[in-house]
């Protein structure tokens, strides 16, 4: 005959908590959308630095970029207003003010460490909040490659289709004395009006001998509220 074995008063309350722990593991978490972003480089970028140089001598200059996710409650806060998606944030904007490590400093915008992912050397980002995914941009020439992705840009899904909600691409592009260049991010507001994949293009437009810095949005907007992205 078997046996069942009844565990003692203890036992069966830590038997109890331990199902209890499991329930609340088996619960559907709430998590964000993960996107996709891939930057499309041009064979030569960052050229800022280059004006007096002829068109066919410049190599061009290695490239941060900044990733930022911004969200409806994060604009509450006084030092983050600029980061409005109907404003007018220029790339020089962001690098000056960017968050630090350490204390917070009220001069400076104040955004979690996993809504900034940074392209970069480790010791072009290590004082920086953020999460480092990639290494700087050289161009498609030097690099070898035109297109970089970056994986697992994360934005809650219940802020998408926010009209405070944007995604923002800050390329850092330095001028001729060394300055951030005061060009436009690229960015999608709202999120969830674009498909999971997203997509930039950096290069420079040298019509007219302009040697202008740009980035832009070369995402097809297709979904609206009340659609599903795929």
């Amino acid at each position: 005959m078997n046996r069942i074995s009844v565990p003692p008063p203890a036992a069966r309350g830590s038997s109890r908590g331990v199902l209890l722990a499991l329930a609340a593991i088996a619960l559907p978490v709430v998590s964000g959308c993960a996107r996709t972003l891939t930057i499309h480089q041009k064979d030569i970028i960052n050229t800022g630095m280059e004006g007096k140089r002829a068109l066919a001598e410049r190599r061009g200059e290695p490239l941060e970029v900044d990733i930022v996710c911004v969200l409806p409650g994060d604009l509450k806060k006084e030092q983050n207003k600029a980061l409005a998606p109907d404003g007018n944030i220029t790339c020089e904007d962001w690098y000056k003010r960017r968050p630090l490590a350490g204390a917070p400093d009220p001069a400076r915008f104040d955004l979690p460490r996993e809504q900034i992912y940074l392209l970069g050397d480790e010791r072009d980002t290590s004082q920086v909040v953020g999460k480092r995914v990639g290494k700087r941009l050289c161009g498609a020439k030097q690099d070898r490659k035109d297109k970089v992705v970056i994986n697992g840009v994360n934005f809650p899904s219940g802020a998408l289709f926010d009209d405070r909600a944007v995604i923002y691409v800050f390329p850092r592009f330095i001028g001729e004395n060394k300055q951030v260049l005061a060009e436009p991010p690229a960015k999608f507001h709202p999120p969830g009006s674009y498909r999971r994949e997203l997509f930039v293009e950096i290069g420079v437009d040298d019509s007219a001998g302009a040697n202008k810095q740009y980035v832009k949005n070369i995402t097809e907007k297709k979904l609206g509220p009340t659609e599903k992205s795929p």
